[in-house]
Order: structure tokens, then sequence, then C-alpha cells
């Protein structure tokens, strides 16, 4: 792997300025566009018709794509959002309270619970807010005995708690799948294996009867994977190139 070019991109990032510089570097390094096979970048809609309009075969990031698609699901069911936001100010209280941080440790101790920190999420890595969930439903006794003696701090309702359950059994298979395609190790030619599994969990009786409260969530789940991971067009014979070639290497 060689690193050609980093340049500043001043005005407007629009889909003809960035074939424009995209051209521009590849003509700078005197490639011809016929040994440029494919192009990965994010899933930003101007740097997919960049690529397009500058003539390339092109694929988008697998991890970005991944991070939009559950974005938007989220964002999907109302009830859903609800949850987060409560679920995002119980553990933004303790993490900005040396005072709280130290009570919750004392009542952890008292109930023999690990002795762990709230995750605090970041909106560009999903699965932030999937350890937040997680984190929050292992302390949730703590939390929950915490909160009885504040008025100022609301705690989840039953409905959310059991809402906040549900999603962490939902997405834990596409926890699972980020943290190996984040990996030194991961290859394009696992794009096309992950997404499909992805599919076929959503698509299951087994799934479905796990999270029954999250239909809305899992069927835009679905709906975007389906969408961002098709393959039949020209750009995917080149991942389906990559993945028979893992495959021979194997057999």
């Amino acid at each position: 792997m060689a690193f050609l070019a980093m340049k500043s991109f001043p005005g407007s990032h629009s889909g003809i300025n960035i074939a424009k510089e995209r051209n521009a570097i590849t003509e700078r390094w005197n490639i011809p566009q016929s040994k440029l096979h494919l192009l990965v970048h994010d899933s930003g809609s101007n740097m997919i018709k960049g690529v397009r309009d500058a003539g390339y075969d092109s694929g988008s990031c697998f991890i970005h794509s991944l991070q939009r698609a559950i974005d938007h699901s989220l964002q999907s069911q109302p009830e859903v959002q609800q949850m987060i936001v409560a679920a995002r100010r119980i553990v933004t209280h303790f993490n900005h309270s040396d005072l709280a941080e130290q009570k919750l440790k004392s009542i952890q101790q008292e109930l023999n619970l690990p002795n762990h920190q709230l995750v605090q999420d970041v909106s560009t890595r999903w699965n932030s807010t999937y350890y937040l969930m997680e984190r929050l439903l292992e302390q949730k006794r703590a939390d929950s005995l915490y909160i009885t003696d504040r008025e100022t701090l609301i705690n989840l309702t039953h409905a959310q708690w059991e809402l906040l359950e549900q999603c962490i059994k939902l997405l834990k298979p596409f926890e699972e799948i980020t943290k190996i395609t984040s990996s030194g190790i991961s290859c394009i030619s696992e794009v096309i294996p992950h997404a499909v599994t992805l599919l076929k969990y959503l698509g299951k009786a087994e799934t479905a009867e796990k999270v029954p409260n999250l239909v809305t969530m899992r069927s835009s789940l679905q709906a975007e994977l389906e969408r961002r991971f098709s393959f039949d067009d020209k750009t995917n014979i080149w991942l389906l190139l990559f993945w028979i070639l893992a495959l021979k290497r194997v057999f």
C-alpha cells in the first residue's frame, strides 16, 4: 500500500469538485485510468457522485456504510430515539460529576457489581452507543439506586429498559462484525459474507421473536443493508472476485 497524496480542499465539496481533485492526483502521478480497478470511499452522496463523475469503478467503505445504516435505523423508531436520549442523559450526569462517579462506585461495591465506568457515546461511532446501552444495563441496579435519591435525574421507564435490552440483542451481531472489520487483519473479501450474514440474521423468525418491540427498527436495518450492499452492479464484481480469490487461498 502506498500513500500518494494529501492536500487541502477549499470550497464546495461537491461531486464535480471531488471528481476534478481525484483526476488531478492521478494525472500528477501519471496513473492511467485503466490501472485504477477499484476506488474505495466513504458512503457520502457527494463522494459517490464524485467517483462516478471521475469515471472510476468504486465501492463504499463497509464500516462507514454500516455506520450510516445503523444511524438511520436507530432514528427510524421514535421510542428508541427517546430511550437513547434518556440513557445518554444519565451517563452524562455521572461522567460530568466526580461526586456522582464516586457515589456510583460505592453503590457498585455494595451491590457486588463490576467497578465499571459508564460509557459516553460519540456520533461518529455507532458502536459507542451500543456500549453505552450495554454498560448502562450492566449497572442498572446501581444507577437506579442512585437515581432514587435524586429529584433532578430521571431513570428510564420499565418500557425503556426493555427497549434498551432488545436493542442490545438486535445489534450484537453488528457489533461483532464491526469489531472484526475494524481490526488490522480484515480484508475486502469479507464484505459479501458479512453483509449476507447480517441480512439473513435480520430475516430470521428467531430474531423477530427476540426483539418484539423493535419491528420498525429491524425492518429499517434490513432495508438499509439491502440498499447499501446490493450485489448486482459492476462495482461489486470486484468484491466477488476478491471473495473468490480468498476462498481459493483457504481451500
